[in-house]
């Protein structure tokens, strides 16, 4: 099993995107709708046709997104 580095990232919501601190890239929200259908994620490969996979992943699996979603 290989460790990776955790990266921590900052995003924001502006209008119908989220904006990410670490790169120029944002997610539509119609990205995070379509990324939704494949939850329970166990990693980024069902997610890899949309745009940010990694972002997407590390968002949707966040406990504090998770909560809100109970």
């Amino acid at each position: 099993m290989k460790n990776y580095p955790i990266y921590q990232f900052k995003y924001q919501i502006i209008n119908n995107s989220i904006v990410l601190d670490r790169t120029n890239r944002s997610i539509s929200k119609n990205e995070i709708e379509k990324a939704l259908a494949f939850v329970a994620l166990e990693n980024t490969v069902p997610l890899q046709h949309l745009q940010a996979p990694s972002y997407i992943y590390a968002i949707l699996i966040d406990d504090r997104i998770k909560q809100s979603d109970r």
